[in-house]
């Protein structure tokens, strides 16, 4: 029970942040990473 409720959110984040990194690619210029939709909700290394 511990370890599903450990690994659950860091599923649910995945979806979330693959997600919102569409949507911000899809409305930033090619090759940016808009870092004030993720600044202080997500921490990122984006290459």
């Amino acid at each position: 029970n511990h370890s599903r409720n450990a690994c659950a959110p860091n599923e649910v984040t995945s979806r979330n942040l693959i997600y919102e990194l569409t949507t911000a690619s899809n409305n930033a210029e090619d090759g940016e990473v808009s870092t004030k939709v993720y600044k202080g909700k997500h921490t990122l290394t984006w290459y």
